[in-house]
């Protein structure tokens, strides 16, 4: 039974305009969401408590109460329909509560989607994340560059979770989806946007690694391209800012870069390891110690990302946690140019900084009330139906109307986490680090997993993985340190063979002595 792995009871509170106000289609849905309902208060043994509300009766105090409570605005299913209704359904329990979206209007769409309600405050089950990522181009992808791919990420996550392909053109996240995680979003259009939106609007967690640049890889050439996610304004709009300039760190992680050099009249290439400031290498400070997400790493690459501002005065009243940063000696630069640098010998050429020198911030979570980026405007999936209908004067609507509006705000449940760099959890970039140390890169494999769990309430493993695959973890040496023990290592190497050739030396004069020993007997 469901309602056996949830401690408590549930309270579930439709708010319903009369019948008359609602569409044929919304009023014979309502008599099979009934029936259902009855069916699951049945079988909950009395921890299913059902009610039913008109927000407009009583001068429409219910209705003043839910858009404070919850942001819900009249609902409308035409641009062109004047009748406007509610229609609303949220599943509670104690100070917690979910909102039930509408999809199909079905009576099976509806236990499922109700079941995934109670599964928010149930233990024992998977999580399901709806994950998005860029579409891949196959004529870019046959010449290996000019595509984003994230398996490692979603094979990662499939081990303990549910990994769903998100396909928000329908302006909606699936009802079972706990999280959504957007790995660098591409020309999220209007539509897009208004479902990553209301998903955060009904209390949801949205997860982000995003910037402004991504970098294009192929076996021939590395470039810098602007990247436009359609997140921009919207993350603005709630206080977040990620700036047009990337992060250069003195601490960082190297670059393997293939260099060609004489021998003679041959041409000799080999791989070189180039210090690469591009390739943030945050541990110690960079890493939150008092978050779950970041307590148990010890050190997290961040490739070419850029600086986060967090706006004060938009996050009044919210919880702002800052998980990364760089070292105090990074800068920003707005240089194109992210090839390494090599000198004349083959040798890497060190990056001179410019302007501040100080931390900055690369990853955050805001949490708390959120205003709609859509709030006082018409939902645009009314706004897709009427250019739909205007592509053919004889066109008519569908069958079933498109039930739509706009939540105004977020419960304070509601969660931005944000990371500012496409490229650091993409396939390739995992392996160009993982040939740079010869040795598996889990470091931003491991953050996001922790950060999917934490999200979830799922925080039981946290430190169990971060232990587990950390503990080999080198920490970085300045210039003198290095060549200090370098040369302490060829030191004890001689002193060590000089030790050997003088044991040596001492057994065969005393074996030699020995026999002669023996000999003068």
């Amino acid at each position: 039974n469901l309602f056996d792995t949830v401690s408590g009871d549930l309270v579930f509170t439709a708010y319903l305009s009369a019948d008359d106000r609602l569409p044929p289609e919304l009023a014979k849905f309502k008599d099979e969401m009934k029936q259902v309902l009855e069916e699951e208060k049945a079988s909950s043994d009395g921890r299913l408590q059902v009610n039913y509300v008109d927000p407009e009766a009583n001068g429409g105090q219910v209705a003043k109460q839910i858009l404070d409570d919850y942001g819900f605005r009249p609902m409308a299913a035409s641009l062109f329909d004047s009748n406007r209704f509610f229609f609303y359904l949220t599943l509670r329990q104690g100070e917690t509560a979910v909102q039930i979206p509408l999809g199909d209007l079905s009576a099976a769409k509806f236990q499922l989607a109700f079941e995934s309600g109670i599964k928010h405050f149930a233990n024992g089950f998977t999580k399901t994340v709806a994950l998005v990522t860029p579409e891949v181009d196959p004529q870019k992808a046959q010449y290996g560059f000019g595509t984003l791919r994230f398996g490692r990420l979603e094979n990662l996550l499939g081990t303990e979770l549910n990994v769903r392909h998100e396909d928000l053109s329908d302006g909606s996240v699936d009802s079972q989806a706990d999280v959504l995680l957007l790995a660098a979003p591409t020309d999220l259009d209007e539509t897009q946007l208004f479902a990553v939106d209301q998903f955060l609007m009904r209390g949801g967690t949205v997860i982000a690694a995003t910037s402004p640049f991504t970098a294009s890889l192929s076996q021939k050439r590395l470039a810098l391209e602007p990247h436009t996610s359609g997140l921009a304004e919207w993350l603005q709009h709630d206080g977040l800012t990620i700036e047009d300039k990337l992060v250069m760190d003195p601490q960082n992680s190297a670059f393997a870069l293939p260099v060609t050099r004489q021998v003679g009249s041959l041409a000799v290439q080999e791989i070189r390891m180039i210090d690469y400031p591009y390739f943030a290498d945050l541990r110690g400070d960079g890493l939150n110690p008092d978050n779950p997400i970041t307590s148990g790493l010890n050190q997290v690459s961040m490739a070419w990302s850029s600086p986060i501002s967090v706006d004060s005065e938009k996050n009044n009243g919210r919880e702002i946690t800052e998980l990364l940063h760089s070292s105090a000696h990074s800068w920003l630069s707005d240089s194109r140019d992210i090839m390494p640098k090599i000198g004349s010998s083959g040798g890497g050429v060190s990056y001179a900084p410019e302007g501040e020198q100080k931390p900055r911030l690369l990853g955050v979570i805001a949490q708390g009330r959120f205003d709609s980026f859509f709030a006082g405007q018409e939902s645009p999936l009314l706004n897709q139906e009427r250019k739909d209908d205007g592509k053919d004067d004889a066109k008519k609507t569908a069958d079933e109307p498109v039930v739509t509006s706009v939540i105004e705000h977020s419960p304070e449940s509601a969660r931005i986490i944000l990371f500012s760099s496409n490229d650091f959890l993409s396939d390739q970039v995992l392996q160009l680090a993982e040939a740079s140390t010869n040795r598996e890169q889990l470091n931003g494999l491991q953050l996001m997993q922790n950060t999917v769990d934490w999200s979830v309430a799922d925080q039981n493993l946290l430190g169990i993985r971060s232990r587990g695959h950390f503990n080999r973890t080198l920490f970085p040496l300045q210039p003198d340190q290095q060549l200090f023990l370098e040369s302490g290592n060829y030191l004890l190497a001689i002193v060590f063979l000089l030790a050997l050739a003088g044991l040596q030396v001492y057994l065969r004069r005393k074996k030699a002595r020995r026999y002669y020993n023996e000999l003068s007997v």
